[in-house]
């Protein structure tokens, strides 16, 4: 039903808090574990990117206020500030979903809603699927007349079967103008390409990222952490390199990046440290490296002319450093 998407806020629906420019520090509300659990494992087993990110605490990170969702000219610079492009210096980044890369004003007109709606985001994108989840403040909301009714409790942008080819429009919600599904429970809304995806996740059938024992342990070593946004990278069975995560905080008001990886065991994550030392040397200025339990977390500042992107230009660039998978030997 159409209606069902958005409706009055519920009890366990976060409220708003808006940062302000005399916080003295950036506090996360979200947990690593508790959003890897909210997606859904993939038929594919294609390399899964997962982010996550806490867009009210990358906003006060970076210094920007959440936008009024009415003005698109704001959401987009806004949405620019999360990523660490926008005009003022930014302190963190995250790989922002394929949700939020769409034209502001497109997405709100499709669907009813905004990205600044948006409170926290968990986004998994595997071949062919792209899975996102949010939570936000939906009172008062009302869904887009435009929106098409698939089956009960799931609605589409645009005509089409799963994973159809877009029709040439630009749309808001998917930017190659592919049919996208939309489904609510609770505080949370999903958005995917895939029509049994999102059923699964609607009557929570089936595992999720969380039971994946390598981006668990990511996802737990994450929550120890202060990071606030993170991008985690899960190879295929057939991958010759492990998990591994890649997180963004901010310490004594200065960028800290966080590299979590997991080595399958604690004898494998202690024989890691050592190469892992060699590998970040000249990438960031190292600031601290330990293993612990089947992970090694790796504390990163910058220098010289890196800044909160080079992580995630590193990995475009496939320079970023890996750890292979633990082995039999060792595990």
């Amino acid at each position: 039903m159409l209606l069902s998407l958005v409706t009055a806020c519920s009890a366990e629906q976060p409220t708003e808090e808006k940062p302000t420019e005399s916080s003295p520090q950036v506090e996360r509300t979200l947990s690593f574990v508790a959003e890897l659990g909210s997606l859904p494992i993939p038929p594919s087993d294609e390399v899964r990117y997962i982010s996550i990110v806490d867009l009210h605490a990358l906003s006060a990170a970076n210094g920007v206020d959440i936008p009024d969702r009415t003005d698109d000219a704001a959401v987009l610079e806004w949405t620019r500030a999360l990523a660490g492009v926008g005009n003022g210096r930014s302190l963190a980044s995250a790989e922002l979903p394929w949700v939020i890369r769409g034209d502001p004003a497109a997405f709100t007109s499709e669907t009813g809603l905004s990205v600044a709606d948006f409170r926290t985001f968990a986004s998994l994108i595997t071949r062919p699927e792209e899975f996102t989840v949010v939570t936000g403040n939906w009172a008062g909301i009302e869904p887009s007349r435009g929106l098409i009714e698939v089956e009960e409790g799931i609605v589409s942008v645009g005509r089409g079967r799963d994973y159809a080819a877009g029709d040439g429009s630009r749309r808001g919600a998917d930017i190659y103008g592919r049919p996208v599904r939309l489904a609510r429970v609770g505080a949370r809304i999903a958005l995917s390409l895939s029509t049994p995806m999102i059923r699964r996740w609607r009557v929570h059938r089936g595992p999720s990222l969380a039971d994946d024992p390598a981006l668990l342990a990511i996802a737990q070593r994450l929550d120890q952490t202060k990071v606030f946004s993170a991008y985690l990278v899960a190879p295929g069975r057939a991958g010759a390199v492990g998990a591994y995560g890649i997180g963004w905080a901010v310490q004594r008001g200065e960028p800290l990046i966080a590299g979590v990886y997991d080595a399958g065991c604690a004898e494998a994550a202690r024989r890691l440290v050592a190469p892992l030392r060699q590998a970040f040397s000249g990438v960031l200025e190292l600031k601290s490296i330990l293993a612990e339990g089947r992970t090694v977390l790796v504390t990163l500042e910058l220098d010289g002319s890196a800044t909160v992107l080079t992580p995630l230009e590193a990995l475009e660039r496939n320079s970023w450093p890996r750890a292979p998978r633990g082995t039999a030997a060792f595990c």
